[in-house]
C-alpha cells in the first residue's frame, strides 16, 4: 500500500492579499519540510 502524507491548512483572511500569500507560502514550506506530498489550502 502506498502512503501519501497530506497537510491541510486553514487561516483567517488578513485583509491583505500579499500577507495571505506570504502566510500560505510559509505553511507550504513547513508542511513540505514535515514530509507532506499534498497540501490543501482553505
Amino acid at each position: 500500500m502506498t502512503v501519501v502524507r497530506v497537510a491541510i491548512t486553514q487561516t483567517a483572511w488578513t485583509g491583505d492579499k500579499g500577507s495571505m500569500l506570504d502566510r500560505h507560502e510559509r505553511f507550504a514550506r513547513e508542511a513540505a519540510a514535515d514530509g507532506a506530498q499534498v497540501i490543501c489550502f482553505q
